[in-house]
């Protein structure tokens, strides 16, 4: 009760009053706005690095290899959690993420097809990208490592 007679004893008019109330409604709208903008920062940091940790384990594949792997179920390493998207429910045997292997010469773009089976072909590039990201360009690609 004491900060309603406070008030009232400002004399504002009506349309002070709704200045007052406007103006703190802008304010609030722009604190909700700045925090779910750092929300979507913090998820496409997330996304970022789950895919350099899946570039790291696919890399070390190579490397013991001499191949890419066709898909990331066979890293037996690499936690399920970074085939999933910080909004998906993605698995390393159906990630999130798109993983695609290569042979040598293909040009190797998100549309390309996958077309490598290690078997008759070795996989010698891969794409590895998302179209999930909410603050910066999509797709959102990383290119094998020198």
């Amino acid at each position: 009760m004491g900060l309603m007679r406070g008030l009232r004893k400002l004399n504002l008019a009506p349309i002070e009053w709704l200045i007052i109330v406007a103006l703190a409604g802008m304010i609030l709208a722009l604190a909700v706005a700045e925090y779910s903008g750092s929300h979507a920062r913090h998820r496409d940091s997330q996304r970022k690095d789950d895919l350099q940790l899946i570039q790291t384990k696919v890399t070390a594949y190579y490397a013991l290899y001499a191949r890419y792997p066709l898909n990331l179920s066979v890293l037996s390493d690499l936690p399920v959690s970074a085939c999933r998207d910080p909004r998906g429910r993605g698995t390393c045997s159906q990630p999130d993420y798109t993983y695609k292997a290569f042979k040598g010469g293909t040009p190797v773009t998100p549309a390309s097809s996958a077309n490598c089976d290690n078997q008759t072909t070795n996989c010698d590039s891969y794409s590895l990208y998302t179209t999930a990201m909410e603050t910066l360009p999509n797709p959102y690609v990383l290119s094998p490592q020198p």
